[in-house]
């Protein structure tokens, strides 16, 4: 039998419940760590950007991660380009046909070295 007792919360209550969520999942896709090993696998490639591929649709670059990650980059003379990107929606196993639309970071060091 379901649970029927659980109760709609406040939209107040969801949207911090959301923000926290984005800034958890924000600190996993833009780990400087993760990033500085990204961009040593990208040059040694040969190429002269990378872009940090996320698995939720959604948009990070207004996260504290994101900000604290593109300053340090701007620090060490990366440019931080948000594109758009998107991913069809999928909801438990069920694609629903939608594009969910997002803003995805690329970092580049093409262009003169100083």
């Amino acid at each position: 039998m379901k649970d029927r007792t659980m109760e709609l919360k406040d939209v107040v209550t969801v949207r911090r419940q959301q923000r926290s969520a984005l800034e958890t999942y924000a600190w996993e896709v833009f780990d400087q760590a993760a990033i500085a090993r990204l961009i040593d696998k990208a040059t040694a490639e040969g190429r002269q950007q990378v872009r940090v591929l996320q698995d939720v649709p959604v948009n990070l670059s207004e996260t504290e991660a994101a900000k604290a990650l593109v300053l340090r980059l701007a620090q060490l003379g990366y440019r931080a380009i948000w594109e758009s990107a998107g991913q069809r929606e999928v909801i438990g196993k069920r694609e629903t046909g939608r594009v969910a639309r997002y803003s995805e970071l690329i970092i580049a060091w093409d262009g003169e070295v100083i």
